[in-house]
């Protein structure tokens, strides 16, 4: 039999749809811009389940990024967990989920992504973004053998050891 090279679906839909992403409706009113922004992503059991730990967590975030803006996609599920609390955060900017195109825009765009998705991390790589990635395996080995998704577990400690360290090295 014979073996076909079809690629990856997910990044050939990327370089499809590149020339269409575009700005999400807040882009202005948020004063974004190329690269003054970090994406922020959770939804993992692991990170978001336990509301104090999810706390700690955004807490953390919204310290170690120093002048950034943090724009938060809350996932349903995320957000639910949170409720009604509201964090002391000035970073962190909470919006709705995203659209392919929007979303794609917001991280083609950004300073860097710090996220516990594995698709996303795909995304970064071919689009050349730093990715921080708060798991502790990965299922897409080569988006860290290609050098700009880090695997960081999932402890605000070591996010902030590593995430420090690209501010300072670039």
């Amino acid at each position: 039999s014979t073996i076909h090279f079809v690629g990856n679906v997910m990044i050939d839909t990327l370089y499809q749809n590149l020339s269409r992403i575009s700005a999400p409706s807040f882009w202005t009113d948020f004063k974004l811009e190329n690269g003054n922004y970090i994406i922020l992503t959770l939804h993992r059991p692991a990170n978001v389940d336990e509301e104090k730990s999810l706390i700690n967590l955004l807490k953390g975030i919204d310290k170690m990024v120093g002048d950034k803006i943090i724009v938060f996609p809350i996932h349903p599920r995320t957000k639910a967990i949170l409720g009604e609390t509201n964090p002391e955060l000035k970073n962190i900017l909470f919006v709705e989920p995203q659209g392919y195109l929007n979303f794609m825009y917001l991280i083609k765009n950004s300073f860097a992504v710090i996220t516990d998705s594995g698709g996303i991390s795909e995304e970064t790589t071919v689009l050349g973004i730093p990715c921080f990635t708060m798991r502790n395996n990965t299922e897409r080995p080569e988006t860290q053998t290609i050098g700009t998704n880090t695997l960081v577990g999932t402890s605000i400690e070591n996010l902030e050891k590593v995430f420090g360290e690209f501010l300072v090295n670039g």
